[in-house]
């Protein structure tokens, strides 16, 4: 009686569990059916860490926006997979960064990670991204440090280390021979200034007025007046710091009645410091990466304008771009069949040799630094970045 009871359950337990396999197909990588029959696509984890606090909140929060609409275009498309954005704040401190790169990594379990807005964030989310064997694309710092990050390391922006042959050639052709800097102290105002005055030093200038500033710092009036004391021996100002110092900087400059050419860097071209600066800024110049002005830029200006109500900056381009390449990537390993980890993922990014992103093109050399942008000139004009001839 036991030997059949036993028979019954077991003829019954496979019966049983065919049934379900039909009813309820198994699930697999390509995701589990829904009730109403609709597949359900696989879930690709991201993580951004971005200032979205403190000083370089301006910086973060545009940025962010960019890659929050690279996300939404692939939503709508819903092709082979879905995108979930995890975003941590950094509060635009590298202690800030390290914590939000542990939480991604220790209990998100990212296999990838977009930020590093400023230069001393980068650096210190970078070792621990390469301890994981994390993929980390950089989506604005730009210090020449960078340049050797690490293996899984890609930066969507050119290198500071053109940014100030390209100035001092600038120089040149005006006929700036002594210079004064004012530079904020930072992992990127370090270096920025340090290139600057070793080729333009190198190329037979003279460096006649240094002083730093702290970042986020409101008062300039004591650097100004030992800058005053020496202005009969200065043809031009240049002043790498972030628009929050170096709008304070250009106001008081004015207030104060220091009338130099002024030149600044590449985070000028965020429209806070004319905010913060107002008129004091108008003949401003910088140089920043080359605003690319293709089909791609204009259809994503239309869409940011649509989607926030304000004009795209050079920050929220370089946020989309970072995860739109990404995306594009992830794509073509599923369509391979292949996994999405950091090392296959670096195998397509490098193969990448014709996406052209709304920053113009993005081509990597194989440690990870885009080759294929330039720099341009930018002057301030009644309130507005635009472009110097």
């Amino acid at each position: 009686m036991v030997k059949r009871k036993n028979i019954f359950f077991t003829l019954t337990t496979v019966i049983g569990f065919a049934v379900s396999l039909i009813l309820f197909p198994a699930c697999n990588s390509k995701g589990a059916q829904s009730k109403t029959g609709d597949q359900q696509l696989r879930e690709i984890k991201i993580g951004v860490i971005l200032p979205l606090t403190g000083n370089f909140a301006s910086y973060g929060q545009m940025s962010l926006k960019g890659i929050q609409l690279a996300v939404k275009k692939w939503q709508q498309e819903k092709k082979n997979f879905e995108i979930k954005l995890i975003v941590e704040n950094d509060l635009s401190t590298t202690i800030g960064a390290v914590n939000s790169t542990k939480k991604l990594l220790d209990i998100e379990k990212t296999p990838i990670i977009i930020g590093g807005i400023a230069s001393s964030i980068a650096l210190a989310i970078g070792p621990i991204t390469e301890d994981s064997k994390v993929l980390f694309m950089c989506a604005f710092a730009s210090s020449p440090r960078l340049a050797d990050a690490g293996k899984y390391f890609f930066k969507i922006m050119p290198s500071d280390a053109f940014q100030s042959i390209l100035l001092v050639k600038w120089f040149k052709e005006l006929k700036y021979q002594k210079v004064g800097i004012v530079h904020v102290l930072s992992e990127w105002g370090e270096a920025l200034k340090s290139n600057f005055e070793n080729e333009f030093t190198f190329q037979k200038g003279q460096i006649v007025f240094i002083e730093g500033c702290n970042e986020g710092q409101k008062d300039f009036k004591e650097i100004i007046s030992k800058l005053k004391k020496k202005k009969n021996e200065i043809d031009v100002i240049f002043s790498p710091t972030y628009p929050k110092e170096g709008g304070s900087f250009l106001k008081q400059l004015k207030e104060m009645k220091i009338n130099l050419p002024i030149f600044g860097a590449d985070p000028w071209a965020n429209g806070e410091i004319i905010n913060i600066a107002g008129d004091s800024a108008d003949g401003a110049k910088f140089l920043a990466p080359m605003q690319y002005e293709g089909p791609e830029y204009q259809k994503f200006k239309n869409a940011f304008v649509e989607e926030y109500k304000v004009d795209p900056d050079l920050t929220a381009g370089a946020g989309y771009d970072s995860a739109d390449i990404l995306i594009l990537a992830i794509n073509n390993l599923i369509i391979a069949n292949s996994e999405v980890n950091s090392d296959n993922l670096k195998s397509e990014l490098l193969k990448m040799d014709n996406y052209i992103g709304v920053t113009g093109k993005a081509k990597f050399d194989d440690k990870g630094n885009v080759i294929s942008k330039e720099f341009g000139k930018r002057v301030i004009r009644n309130g507005k970045i635009e472009k110097y001839d």
